[in-house]
């Protein structure tokens, strides 16, 4: 019901074999006006808004965090679905509460023909391999392209815990925005050794190698690239989801909070992440922090620890960058005591 939530009902109007997609947020009299079955409601990115659902992600620390996306809930009554349908990612479905009868059919892609006239990608044809009935505790590996078909047996609540996969085009389109706003390309184009030319209407090699050269300065740039991806795979989902900075954290209330031995925690919306590729790199919040190796330890400890005790970062009274990389993140709000 809170607009900064991502949430969506689907009605199954079994009499006329109709789909319905309601987006929120919702109002009490629409949930009210709901059948008794065959409807699902379905809440996005509730790792975000939950610390307790957040800390599930802990268990999944064999993926890493960059390609965990969210987790879903699915609740519904008996008899809701949201239709046979395919996702183009690997996906955890834990049961827990309640039962869902899981079918598994064939392999798709684009191809794959859906029904027409409804919003949802919802399989014209579907083709059933297995079938599991799971319940709470039980969960469902389903990698991606597989069709599945899932129907709840009695009241229950799915949690969807979805890997990240970008499509190919919103990493050019990111990628493009990146380069115009960090690299060094205010110059102009130059061509002081042009040779003349026969013809007027031919654009000479010499002129496509000089433009192949631009583009690969900016382009192939290992360490531009590096900083976008770390920023691009560490932005969150929905900015509404970060805890409010603290800009007036000060360093005496952070050596307070050390002295006490007090705990830690990432903000639920947040995303840590570092690389070592080209250079130590650490992305939280789309933003970056480039890193000395000597800190490495503690950088891996606040990326892998959703909620820890201060006093267990390693070197942390050694190292002065640690705390002010520690203070910078308070202050904007990705950790929060």
């Amino acid at each position: 019901m809170e607009e900064e939530i991502e949430s969506r009902i689907i009605l199954e109007h079994g009499a006329t074999n109709k789909w319905e997609l309601k987006s929120g947020p919702f109002l009490e009299s629409d949930f009210q006006a709901l059948p008794e079955t065959h409807w699902t409601l379905l809440v996005q990115q509730l790792d975000a808004w939950s610390p307790e659902i957040n800390q599930l992600k802990d268990a999944f620390r064999f993926i890493p965090n960059w390609r965990i996306d969210d987790i879903m809930a699915s609740y519904a009554p008996e008899g809701g679905s949201v239709g046979p349908h395919f996702d183009h990612y690997d996906v955890f479905l834990l049961q827990a509460e309640g039962h869902r009868h899981w079918r598994l059919g064939q392999m798709c892609d684009e191809s794959t023909p859906r029904l027409p006239d409804t919003p949802l990608s919802i399989l014209e044809n579907f083709e059933c391999t297995d079938d599991w009935t799971l319940s709470p505790g039980d969960m469902l590996y389903l990698p991606p392209k597989l069709a599945h078909f899932g129907v709840a047996t009695d009241e229950c609540i799915t949690l969807s815990i979805g890997f990240r996969a970008p499509k190919h085009e919103q990493l050019l389109d990111d990628f493009g925005h990146f380069i115009l706003d960090n690299a060094n390309a205010k110059q102009f184009y130059e061509d002081p050794d042009a040779s003349l030319q026969e013809h007027a209407g031919e654009v000479s090699t010499q002129a496509l190698q000089s433009i192949d050269t631009i583009l690969d300065q900016h382009l192939n740039d290992p360490a531009l690239r590096r900083r976008w991806f770390l920023s691009y795979i560490s932005g969150t989902k929905n900015q509404a989801s970060l805890g409010e900075s603290d800009p007036d954290f000060s360093e005496d209330e952070l050596n307070e909070l050390i002295s006490q031995n007090g705990v830690l925690s990432q903000n639920e919306g947040s995303r840590f992440v570092y690389c070592l590729d080209v250079a130590p790199l650490m992305a939280v919040d789309g933003e970056t922090y480039p890193f000395a190796p000597n800190i490495l330890p503690a950088i891996q400890f606040i990326c892998e620890h959703s909620s820890f005790d201060i006093a267990e970062i390693p070197t942390l009274n050694d190292n002065k960058a640690i705390f002010e990389l520690l203070l910078r993140l308070i202050r904007q709000g990705s950790l929060y005591s």
